[in-house]
């Protein structure tokens, strides 16, 4: 049994804002996204970013921390679920 946890930050991005074409077509870029040839133009828009998620920690083999999470924010369920981590919770932590 591993006791890999991984701690990511996410962002939800509201669909077709304007302010964030630079933001998708660079990302278009890093993953070498071209949009289809159908589309006038090549329209960038194709591709939305609905959300951005960052890891943010990471640790492992930490038996105290592990159990921490379980039962202050996993309810007792220790089955590799996500789960929410409100900024509070984290500095109660």
């Amino acid at each position: 049994m591993g006791l890999d946890m991984y701690l990511e930050a996410k962002r939800h991005l509201p669909p077709y804002d304007a302010e964030l074409a630079p933001v998708r077509e660079a990302i278009g870029r890093t993953m070498g996204y071209t949009p289809p040839k159908e589309k006038p133009g090549n329209d960038a828009t194709l591709m939305e970013i609905t959300d951005v998620i960052v890891r943010v920690g990471y640790w492992r083999k930490c038996d105290p921390l592990h159990q921490w999470f379980v039962s202050n924010v996993l309810e007792g369920y220790d089955d590799s679920r996500a789960a929410y981590v409100s900024p509070e919770v984290l500095a109660e932590l």
